[in-house]
């Protein structure tokens, strides 16, 4: 018997061997293996595009994911496509850049559903009652928190609550992938989602908009690792949440989990210097002595100018102290840090460059093996400088189609010059002057 429903992830980005997991495409899965549903899955990344196209007819409900950028444009070329092979299939499409732009998106001729926030139970829900031919009843499936359609013209539904309470956490159907296709062969590195959203308040990130912080019960992130292990047999385990350490009591319980289970092994994790401060000397320690070893823990910067980290970015008062205090604890302990710097924030001067070089410098004093990425601000919609650089008229995209039109043109690029259309053409001289002088100065610790 056939699959009805095909969950599809788009390419991210051109040029990729190695890719994290399809996340968004394995919870819904599991969410519909609750439900009894039969389904298949279709990452393009590393699944071949002729097999698709030739099962898409049998489809009754195809889902896309989409987040900002170029799997926008990917998104949109696999809807033409179903429309094309199959237009009798129902297609649903979510992620964030859907959970952004719900009402935006559901307007598209190409979609049929849009699910904005967390869509474990509204897609379950929803493909449920379309396979049990209800989907005549539309007012009563668009009651369902986070489902937006288009009815004669007007994108309508319900908002989406930016915290769900009652998310049917399942294990990960792993086992449905071809887990070895992510893996590159010298690091085998597998990545993983332990906890949703994020609690701080960053303008430029579009995660604490749209979806708050909430965590999944430790014991099926356990169980979600034995299989991944099983699976694997991953040397190095990659935390891919926006941040892991929240919940100090919940973070230490898992590292001593790793450190019983694991030992031997690798791992990586994101950090918040707002919530690290909150962790002991003795803490960290304890972090460094786990036998699965923190090969890289990963604190987000930003930026070095006062002005824009905790005026514009707002990464929250005394940011760039706790960051210092940080990387002091971090080294003392003998882990190593890494961090990001964001290049170009609306507002942004070569002066508050040159604060961020100069405060890079002092990082690098306490912490020798200090290591930072670069790139340059892009817009993602769903956020508080979004808004502000689309109210200045700078960038407008008014629809899914033009969104996949402009594609690539919001897509982050590291390590590499951008130019910065806020900026008139005498700020953006100065600012790349005091550009190159940050790289011929921390060039060697950009990775």
């Amino acid at each position: 018997m056939s699959a009805d429903v095909l969950l599809i992830m788009p390419k991210i980005d051109e040029g990729k061997d190695f890719h994290h997991f399809p996340f968004g495409c394995l919870a819904l899965a599991a969410s519909l293996e609750k439900l009894g549903i039969e389904y298949d899955i279709f990452d393009e990344r590393v699944d071949a595009a002729d097999l698709a196209i030739a099962k898409l007819p049998g489809y009754r409900v195809v889902g896309v994911s989409m987040f900002t950028g170029y799997q926008t444009t990917r998104g949109v070329h696999w809807l033409r496509t179903i429309r094309t092979l199959n237009p009798d299939a129902i297609t649903i499409v979510g992620g964030p850049h859907v959970t952004a732009l719900p009402q935006q998106t559901a307007q598209s001729d190409l979609v049929d559903y849009a699910i904005a926030g967390y869509g474990e139970n509204s897609f379950a829900n929803l493909v449920s009652n379309i396979l049990q031919a209800r989907d005549s009843d539309r007012a009563r499936l668009l009651n369902t928190p986070g489902v937006y359609a288009d009815r004669a013209g007007n994108a309508v539904g319900w908002p989406t609550p930016k915290k769900y309470n009652d998310i049917g956490w399942a294990p990960l159907p792993y086992h449905r992938i071809d887990v070895a296709s992510y893996l590159n062969p010298e690091t085998r590195r597998v990545m993983y989602v332990s906890q949703y959203g994020c609690p701080a308040l960053c303008t430029f990130c579009a995660t604490p908009e749209t979806r708050k912080w909430t965590s999944k019960p430790l014991e099926l992130v356990y169980q979600d690792l034995e299989l991944l292990d099983a699976l694997s047999t991953f040397r190095q385990l990659c935390f891919f949440d926006a941040t892991l350490f929240t919940n100090r009591a919940r973070t230490m319980q898992l590292i001593q989990h790793l450190d019983d289970r694991f030992p031997g092994r690798q791992w990586l994790a994101d950090a918040r210097a707002a919530e690290l401060i909150r962790y002991s000397d003795e803490d960290f320690q304890k972090i460094k002595r786990c036998r699965a070893d923190l090969k890289m823990l990963v604190v987000g910067l930003e930026s070095g100018s006062e002005y824009i980290a905790e005026k514009i970015v707002k990464k929250g008062k005394g940011h760039l102290k706790n960051f210092y205090e940080i990387a002091k604890r971090t080294h003392a302990a003998g882990i190593a840090m890494t961090s990001g710097v964001v290049f170009g924030f609306p507002g942004e001067s070569a002066n508050d460059l040159k604060m961020t070089n100069d405060y890079i410098a002092e990082i690098r004093k306490i912490h020798p093996g200090f290591r930072i990425s670069t790139t340059f601000f892009k817009p993602l919609p769903g956020t508080e400088l979004y808004d502000q650089v689309t109210a200045n008229g700078y960038m407008r995209a008014n629809s899914l189609e033009e969104w996949a039109d402009f594609g690539g043109g919001n897509h982050y690029n590291y390590n590499e010059w951008n130019d910065v259309p806020w900026m008139s053409s005498a700020a953006q001289k100065e600012y790349l002057a005091e550009y190159r002088r940050f790289m011929d100065v921390h060039g060697e610790i950009v990775t």
